[in-house]
């Protein structure tokens, strides 16, 4: 027998074995059959159709006379042209879908009719008048019972097949319509509306889960972790596994699932939480659409839940683990915190922690990528690998981002470039619970005694040389906390502080974030430690200094229990302090009032920096680099008189220069009147007196409405 060419003649000749069952069925006794039978369709149109149809099937090529005879050769002609197509594994996609979600007979003589229904115009014309209803285009399931059924016991065993838990309604293969308005029997039986398209043998498109699930052929050159134990994963085959992969994101969770998938030659259906639940707004039937392809094309499902989604109890959560439990599709549930998933089999779930990497795998990585540019060999990638705890895929969207801004300069790759694009990356969540500060401060713009330089100095070094001290000397395992580095900035205002946090940024090539300690901070019990707990997690993968300014606000004195807004206030701080001690990066707080910082806060400090009120000496250095060289100065100005007569900070030195530079700006060059005019202001801004004595011989530059006062 011809096997077939095409998945569409197979179709044709189940086409022809259902018209024989029609064809008997259309030519039974007028009694029972109402005379308006089809309103409008009358018998001799309904026979036209049907004899049109019959004579169109490939089928059809039968010379008994007997309908019944037909019906069997037909049938007979059906299975053996099926078979010579087995045997040389050409198997028609319907046949296929029958077999790999085990359908029934019944249930493939249903869903035979549903197709034929939705693709083939003539037989709604028919139904119609065989159900007595011009309006039953589509085939009801007592006509379906009728039509494949010889006996009221065989009725009522079929009758399940349309129930929801079914294999036709829950692979969503046909819908019942209006099931929830009249009877099961009374209801049509409906294609699914992308099921025609699978029939016809045309793919994997599958347009109704495309919005949330997007088909990927599984890549087995992507780079892996040597640690990660492949073998094991593997052991018995994919099929049935449940796995769940956690870590931070770029951890290479999806590499190891496409790893998994090419293995055995599947497919990789990557699923997006977020998506799915934001574009499917009937969850059960997106998540039965994905386990009916999954299954068809034996795909891996990786379903990526960035959100922890999966964590909560939505309708979207529930749908996708029913249908992983009640069926054997091997799928990855991705996340970057561990899910509790309890309930789905234990036997069948294998969890596996995808961890960042430390300084090795971050080189290798580095190093790996690297080699891959052809103009990138001076980039040093040891630099980078310790200064930036970066995934691996976010190592590899790195250099793919300096590669594209070094060809756009029309240059090599540098590692500024490469610093640049990691800054980037790890900026990601954190500008929306900091304010990013811009490092413009270098060693040369700062005047502190040199005790307070060496300190700074001595922070920078203990961040550049940790993995010496911590991987290689082996110190890490000796820390009864993290790694980090926390230090205490205090001193009066204006004295330099946060200028030293922009320094030791810039000399790190890190970023700097300010955190608002009000936007922390909440009178809502519970939610002071949420906003922290978000802070510090997104710093963490950031790559940040975070910089807490006023740090006593919350770093303050835990106090004696007198009311219950005592407790929860040292709740709070009890919070901090166990929070600060596991944090693995760079933390400095400032204060201009070091008193009221918690003692157990300073025991988990590593430096503690004070930062003096400037002396005489120092506010002259600080009032010469203000200006620095571009600023026009006439001859008259006397920075040692400025230093010694005024005691200002750092800060308000600087304010003033500033004043006095745009009252400069007017007269086209910077004179010894500017300046006396510019610390006034800045003496009334502070509520001091301005004295006569304090301007000496410059007083007579102060405007003429000021009210002297003398000593």
């Amino acid at each position: 027998m011809t096997p077939y060419e095409h998945h569409v003649d197979y179709l044709y000749d189940l086409f022809a074995v259902l018209d024989h069952r029609l064809a008997a069925r259309l030519r039974k006794p007028e009694e029972g059959i109402n005379k308006f039978a089809g309103l409008t369709v009358t018998r001799e149109e309904a026979e036209t159709a049907l004899t049109g149809a019959l004579q169109g099937k490939s089928g059809a090529a039968v010379v008994h006379r007997d309908r019944e005879a037909r019906a069997q050769e037909a049938e007979r002609i059906t299975t053996a042209r099926l078979e010579a197509s087995l045997n040389i594994d050409r198997i028609p996609a319907l046949y296929r879908l029958a077999c790999i979600l085990k359908l029934t007979h019944f249930e493939f003589n249903v869903l035979t009719l549903a197709l034929a229904t939705a693709w083939q115009p003539h037989y709604r014309k028919l139904l119609g008048f065989l159900q007595d209803d011009i309006n039953a285009v589509e085939p009801r399931i007592a006509f379906c019972l009728d039509l494949f059924c010889t006996s009221p016991a065989e009725r009522a065993e079929c009758l399940p097949a349309f129930y929801a838990d079914a294999a036709l309604r829950r692979y969503r293969l046909v819908h019942l319509v209006d099931a929830d308005k009249q009877p099961l029997v009374r209801c049509m039986v409906r294609l699914d509306d992308h099921l025609l398209h699978e029939a016809m043998g045309h793919g994997l498109s599958d347009a109704a889960i495309e919005p949330w699930c997007r088909t990927a052929k599984a890549d087995g050159h992507t780079r892996v972790s040597e640690h990660l134990p492949l073998d094991r994963l593997l052991d018995g085959g994919l099929a049935g596994r449940l796995f769940h992969f956690y870590g931070p994101r770029g951890a290479g969770k999806l590499d190891l699932a496409h790893h998994l998938a090419a293995r055995e030659n599947r497919p990789l259906f990557h699923l997006t939480m977020d998506r799915f639940q934001a574009a499917c707004s009937h969850p059960r039937d997106g998540a039965a659409r994905v386990m009916r392809q999954a299954l068809l094309y034996g795909a891996l499902l990786y379903i990526e839940d960035r959100d922890n989604l999966l964590a909560g109890s939505g309708n979207h959560r529930h749908a996708l683990i029913g249908m992983l439990e009640g069926h054997q599709v091997p799928a990855v549930l991705a996340a970057e915190r561990a899910l509790p998933l309890e309930d789905l089999p234990a036997g069948r779930l294998f969890r596996l922690h995808c961890a960042a990497g430390d300084y090795t795998a971050r080189l290798q990585a580095w190093t790996t990528g690297l080699d891959r540019v052809t103009q990138a060999k001076a980039v040093e990638a040891a630099l980078l690998a310790d200064r930036f705890s970066l995934t691996p895929g976010a190592i590899s969207r790195a250099i793919i981002r300096a590669t594209q801004k070094a060809a756009l300069a029309g240059r090599p790759v540098t590692t500024d470039d490469c610093f640049a694009a990691c800054r980037e990356l790890s900026r990601t969540g954190l500008e929306d619970l900091a304010r990013k500060i811009t490092p413009a401060y270098t060693w040369d713009d700062i005047v502190i005694p040199a005790d307070t330089r060496n300190q700074l100095e001595e922070i920078c070094d203990q961040v550049i040389l940790r993995r010496r001290v911590y991987e290689t000397w082996k110190l890490h395992h000796k820390l009864a906390g993290g790694a980090g580095l926390v230090a205490l900035f205090c001193g009066p205002s204006g004295t330099g502080k946060t200028m030293a946090a922009e320094i030791i940024a810039h000399r790190l090539g890190l970023e700097l974030y300010k955190i608002d300690v009000s936007s922390m901070i909440s009178k809502y019990v519970g939610e002071t430690e949420k906003n922290l707990e978000r802070l510090f997690r997104q710093a963490q993968g950031a790559n940040a200094i975070l910089f807490f300014d006023e740090a006593d606000a919350i770093f303050g004195k835990r106090g004696d229990l007198k009311d219950a807004h005592d407790r929860y206030a040292n709740i709070e701080v009890n919070y901090l302090l166990q929070r600060l001690e596991s944090y693995e990066g760079v933390a400095i707080l400032a204060t201009n009032l070091a008193k009221n910082i918690d003692e157990a806060f300073v025991r988990r400090l590593r430096h503690v920096v004070r930062f003096p009120f400037p002396e005489a000496v120092h506010r002259r250095q600080i009032w010469a680099k203000t200006f620095g060289s571009r600023v026009p100065q006439a001859d008259d100005i006397d920075l040692h008189f400025l230093a010694e007569r005024f005691e200002l900070a750092g800060g308000a030195i600087r304010n003033a220069a500033v004043n006095a530079t745009f009252l400069a700006a007017a007269e086209g060059s910077l004179r010894m009147a500017h300046l006396i005019q510019a610390v006034r202001r800045e003496y009334q801004k502070m509520g001091r007196l301005c004295l006569k004595n304090d301007f000496g011989p410059y007083f007579h530059h102060i405007d003429t409405g000021f009210e002297e006062v003398t000593a």
